[in-house]
Formats: structure tokens, sequence, C-alpha cells
């Protein structure tokens, strides 16, 4: 492919290199510079960031997020969810007029969004992650939260990781099963498919990069 000079065979060759690099060193995360000088969280303050959440989706994932959410802040937490970048106009889901609210209260958490129509669906991979970081730094220095708290999957950790060292506070990591697994348990080829390794060298630095992880099956 190195002789190509067709655009698509180039494209091609580029995609092969990105995914080499990924799966030996995972994503850069190292791109949103120092931001903890002046940083000052406030106690007990955690931001829980998720893939989906209610009232938008209604599953395991999102009534999960519910029940641990409403524990923590039974327990004293000061809780925070904030749905990742994009979500949920960037997925095929019923908003009424298309209209998100920046800031929703339900069961007695506050629940922020940052809609976009574009992410998920226009951004992938690492150029995903970077954008959902910055995004989630903007929100954090807003939030000031002393404690960054990500459930699965790693488009959501690593972002979260990210913010967590820039300010120089604690991520926790909660692992909701592995992805990949789920995925390949219901289309068994997909172990075959280069994005089953990837998937998973990323949910291990993600892991890695966490100061707790927390892991249900």
């Amino acid at each position: 492919l190195q002789k190509c000079k067709q655009p698509s065979s180039l494209g091609m060759l580029d995609r092969f290199e990105k995914y080499r690099v990924w799966l030996e060193r995972g994503y850069n995360l190292g791109i949103l510079g120092n931001h903890s000088i002046d940083y000052r969280p406030e106690k007990w303050k955690l931001m829980y960031n998720v893939h989906s959440s209610l009232p938008y989706v209604a599953s395991g994932y999102t009534v999960r997020t519910r029940g641990v959410t409403q524990a923590l802040s039974e327990r004293g937490f000061d809780i925070v969810v904030n749905a990742r970048w994009g979500f949920p106009l960037d997925k095929e889901i019923n908003v009424d007029d298309g209209i998100v609210p920046e800031i929703m209260n339900l069961d007695g958490i506050e629940h922020i969004f940052t809609p976009d129509v574009g992410g998920m669906k226009e951004f992938k991979d690492e150029e995903f992650v970077h954008k959902a970081a910055q995004s989630l730094l903007n929100r954090a220095m807003e939030i000031r939260p002393s404690v960054i708290h990500a459930a699965s999957d790693h488009s959501i950790g690593l972002p979260a990781s990210m913010v967590a060292n820039a300010l120089g506070i604690p991520f926790f990591y909660e692992m909701r099963g592995l992805w990949a697994l789920s995925r390949a348990a219901n289309h068994p080829n997909f172990v075959f498919d280069p994005k089953f390794p990837l998937m998973m060298r990323l949910e291990r630095q993600c892991a890695e990069a966490a100061d707790h992880v927390f892991v249900i099956s």
C-alpha cells in the first residue's frame, strides 16, 4: 500500500498505521496540559460520567447509573451525572423538538447534557476521545469535582482520565463488563474484526490510568 497513490489506498494505509500505534501504545492522553495550579475542587463533589442516560435511554446501563448515584448521594456525596459529549442528539433517539435541556434533575440527582448532532456520529476513535475530553474539561472547571468517576466504556473512561490527570484529582473507572466480549457473544465473528483487539487494548489502558477500578461481570 505504501506505493499506492489512490486516495482510498492511502486512507487505508493511514488507518492501519493508526491501529498499529493504538494497539501498541493506546490513545494519546496527554493533550490537555496541566490545569491543576488554579483548580479548587469542592470536597465530596463527584462527577459521574456516563455513555447514556435517563430519560433518553432506559436500559440496564442507565438503571444501574440511577441506583449507584442514588446510593452515593445517600452516603453524603454531591453527585453530578455528566452525559458524554454528543448524547443524545448524535444517536437515533427521539427527542421532542430536538431540544435537550442542559441541566435536568432526575430523582434528586443533577444531570448535565452537552448534546451535539456530530458527536460519535461524526468523530471516531481517538478523535472522539480528544473532543470529549475537551468538553469534559470545560464542564469539570464549572462543577469543580474532587473525584471524576466514569462508567464503561473506554470512550467515556479515557476522556475522564485525561481530565482528572489535567486537574490533579483522582479518577475512578467502573468497568461494566468488557463490551468487546459482549459483542462477540452475540456476533462470534467479531473476534476476527480489528476492532476487537483494539477495544480490549483501550479498556486495559483505561483501567491502568485509573486510581481505582470497580468491575462487574
